[in-house]
Parts: structure tokens; C-alpha cells; sequence
């Protein structure tokens, strides 16, 4: 099955003496985990002299002396895209008031989102979409729907089709790779904000932006600690758009042009922020939490090491000491957190 064979293809590298490999899904985690720490390939060349063959999750959290993880901002992008969004939403909505089409209460004005995974990396991206959307938007409804996969053509064609059917939503947005909703929603109308690469040279116009990972930062920071001998252990990196690791297309020509300025300006604000990006701000309040142990406190894992999830009947205040004020400085345990009070990196974790 797929399990070992990630796991056979890892040893085999080793055996062949790499000095790197990046396993790049958080499915390959636990396999890259368990080779990187137990088996002697990768700690030993073919001659029997001593050869660290190291390894890197992309997206994953186990760490060992062998094995590290890394990541983009993305959700950063993922904002700037709901930005987008919500103009059009919000343009829609003027245009089918003034015509007398839009009816709020019976079709509202929302975005269908395909998501594949309930793990850290998707919540926060949709967390951060709804916000941009919202901050333009008031009015703005985020739709999801979980695939439980990153690629299937089809699925996420079905998925698309069931938000502009059943969901009513007018535009389409993927946390997963392939172009079929935005392909769908391209033939029926609507519009979509991509992902993972500019989705507008396959699809269209229709698709208004994507946000895009660059993983060249991502992955050269480890190269070069090899080959300046200076391999960090269990290192974590998450560079964000200051650092090139997350960036968005260019825009379709349907995006107005002072929306792309202002839009671009907010990136521009990203780029010079420096401890905190200021989009998790604010007295914010969660639906769902992770599931912990009782007794150790310990997250709980599903399937597959994915995190479980549980859904709060109340929402639930996020813990002040999660959050720095505009200086920096943490916010105390009885602060109720203001506009410019935001979550630091450490929580959105």
C-alpha cells in the first residue's frame, strides 16, 4: 500500500546516500519519521562511513535529529484572495439590488470552499480567507466542504458542482490542487479565486487570483545549513511573503483596477510587518477546538496522525496570553483583546 511504499522509497534513498529529501504531504509524515529516526541508512553511507541522509515534512510537526519541517505563510495570500472575494461579493450584491434579483434570505451571497483535510495548514487558510472577506464584506458566508483528499479531479468537480447547486454560492475557492472547480464554475457562470499555481492561464479569467507557495526559500534554507555544516535538529521554519515564501498571481482583468491596488497595498503591509501580520486580530472567538487527553492534556490524533477536532456548541474566547499587543509584548490572562492586540505565530500552530 501507499504507507509502505513511502516508507520503501525512503530507505532506498538513504541507501543511495542522499544528503536531503523533502516528503512533501503531511500524509508522509509519520513514514518520514519513523525511517529518519530508526532505520541505519540514513545515518550510514554504502561504504559503512558515517552519512546523514536528512529529511524535511512539508506541512508536518514531528521532528527528529534527521528530520525537520517546513512550511509557507500561506494563509497570508489566503487573506489577500478573500480581500478579493469579498469585493466581489460585494459588487454582485450591489448589481442584483439595483435590478431587483438579490433576495439575502433566500440566496446568500457566498463562497464555496473545497477543503481536503481538517488539519492546521486548511483551518488556517479558511480562517484567514473569511477574514478578508469579511473585512470587506460583512455579509460574507464561507461554505465548506471536506474532500478527505489533496487531488482527485473528479471529487472536487462533484464538490464544485453541489456548491453551485445545492449551496447557491457564486464563487468557488479549493484548499486542493487540481483546476476542476474552477474549471466548473468557469462553464456555469461564475467565478473562483485558485490555488497552488495561477489557475487563471488554464482556466481563465474567471479565476479572479490564486495564491501561490514558493518553496524555494522553504526548502534552500535547509540545503545550505548542509552545506555549511550546520544542520539544526528538529528545526521548524514558516516563512511568509517577507521572506518570498508566499505570493499571488497576477489578476484576472475582470478584478478592478483600484481593487488590485488595494489589495497590493495590503501585500506591501504584509511584506514589512515584523512579529505579527495583523490578520488574526482582535477579540476572536473558535467554533472548534482540538480534542486533548484529559488527563495529559496531550491533542488527541485521528487517522492517519491528523489532529481530532470538536465542535463547540458555544464559541469559545482564544486565551489572551496567545496574543501580543502592537509592541510585541504578550497580552495578561484577564485582557480581552482589542483591534490591534494579534495572535502570535506560536498559536496558529
Amino acid at each position: 500500500n501507499t504507507y509502505h511504499d513511502g516508507i520503501a522509497l525512503m530507505k532506498q534513498l538513504c541507501d543511495e546516500d542522499f544528503d536531503m529529501v523533502y516528503t512533501c504531504s503531511f500524509g508522509l509524515m509519520t513514514q518520514t519519521w519513523d525511517v529518519s529516526r530508526d532505520y541505519d541508512g540514513c545515518k550510514t553511507a554504502a561504504d559503512g562511513s558515517p552519512h546523514n541522509t536528512y529529511f524535511m515534512s512539508t506541512g508536518g510537526y514531528l521532528t527528529n535529529d534527521n528530520m525537520v519541517t517546513g512550511f509557507s505563510k500561506i494563509y497570508q495570500m489566503r487573506y489577500l484572495a478573500g480581500l478579493v472575494a469579498g469585493e466581489e461579493l460585494k459588487s454582485r450584491r450591489l448589481k442584483d439590488t439595483a435590478t431587483g434579483v438579490y433576495n439575502h434570505s433566500d440566496a446568500p451571497m457566498c463562497v464555496g470552499y473545497i477543503a481536503a483535510y481538517p488539519l492546521p495548514e486548511v483551518q488556517r487558510g479558511i480562517n484567514a480567507f473569511l477574514l478578508g472577506c469579511k473585512e470587506v464584506y460583512s455579509d460574507c458566508l464561507v461554505r465548506v466542504a471536506w474532500t478527505g483528499v489533496w487531488h482527485e479531479s473528479e471529487l472536487e468537480r462533484e464538490a464544485a458542482a453541489f456548491f453551485w447547486n445545492v449551496g447557491k454560492c457564486q464563487l468557488i475557492t479549493q484548499h486542493s490542487d487540481t483546476t476542476s472547480p474552477q474549471l466548473y464554475y468557469a462553464e456555469k457562470g461564475g467565478a473562483g479565486l485558485g490555488y497552488n499555481s495561477d489557475m487563471r492561464k488554464i482556466v481563465g479569467d474567471s479565476v479572479l487570483v490564486s495564491p501561490i507557495i514558493n518553496w524555494g526559500p522553504v526548502f534552500s534554507h535547509f540545503i545550505d545549513n548542509i552545506k555549511q555544516d550546520s544542520w539544526v535538529a528538529e528545526a521548524q521554519i514558516w516563512p511568509g511573503v517577507d521572506e518570498g515564501a508566499a505570493k499571488i498571481s497576477r489578476f484576472s482583468n475582470r478584478v478592478p483596477v483600484h481593487i488590485q491596488e488595494f489589495v497590493l497595498a495590503k501585500k506591501r503591509e504584509l511584506e514589512a510587518s515584523k512579529g505579527s501580520d495583523g490578520i488574526f486580530c482582535g477579540d476572536l472567538k473558535a467554533r472548534w477546538v482540538y480534542e486533548k487527553d484529559e488527563t495529559t492534556g496531550e491533542r488527541l490524533s485521528g487517522c492517519g496522525f491528523q489532529p481530532s477536532w470538536k465542535r463547540l456548541d458555544t464559541p469559545e474566547r482564544l486565551r489572551p496570553n496567545q496574543f501580543n499587543d502592537a509592541s510585541g509584548n504578550p497580552l495578561g490572562d484577564s485582557d480581552i483583546p482589542g483591534p490591534t492586540d494579534c495572535l502570535g505565530y506560536q498559536a496558529l500552530l
